[in-house]
C-alpha cells in the first residue's frame, strides 16, 4: 500500500477521532458514536504502526522510531480503552488529556515515519534516473 494513502488514512482517522473526542469531552456523549471513535483510534494506531514498521525496514531506517511508534500506539489504545471503566470526575479529565496528547504524539510519529519513507522513495527514484 502506498505510503501516501496510509498517511492520509491516518490523518482522516485522527481528524474523526479528535472531533468525536471533543464532542464527548464537552459532555455530549452520544453512545452510538463511541464505537466509531474507537474504530477511528484503532485505524490511526494501526496506520502509525505500519508506517513505523516500513521505515524501520529502510536501509537507514530507525528501530528507535519504530519502537516509539509501537509504544505510543499501544499506550493510546490502552488508555483509550480504560476510559470506559473510569468514573467521571477531575481525575478522568487528566486521563482524557493524556489520551489526547498521546494521540497527537502518535500522529506526529506517524508523520515522521511517512516523511522518512517518502524521502527514501524520492532518493531511490533519483538514483534510478541517474543510472539510465
Amino acid at each position: 500500500m502506498s505510503v501516501r494513502v496510509v498517511n492520509m488514512v491516518m490523518r482522516a482517522a485522527f481528524a474523526l477521532a479528535l472531533v468525536l473526542g471533543l464532542i464527548f469531552w464537552t459532555g455530549h456523549v452520544v453512545k452510538p458514536l463511541v464505537p466509531l471513535h474507537m474504530l477511528a483510534g484503532i485505524v490511526l494506531v494501526f496506520s502509525v504502526w505500519y508506517l513505523g514498521f516500513l521505515q524501520a525496514r529502510l536501509p537507514r531506517g530507525s528501530f528507535g522510531l519504530a519502537s516509539i511508534a509501537g509504544v505510543t500506539g499501544l499506550m493510546v489504545l490502552i488508555i483509550g480503552a480504560s476510559q470506559q471503566r473510569q468514573p467521571s470526575g477531575s481525575g478522568h479529565v487528566g486521563v482524557q488529556v493524556v489520551h489526547l496528547l498521546l494521540g497527537v504524539t502518535a500522529v506526529g510519529v506517524g508523520e515522521v515515519c511517512a516523511s522518512r519513507l517518502q524521502r527514501a522513495a524520492g532518493a531511490s527514484a533519483a538514483e534510478r534516473r541517474q543510472t539510465r
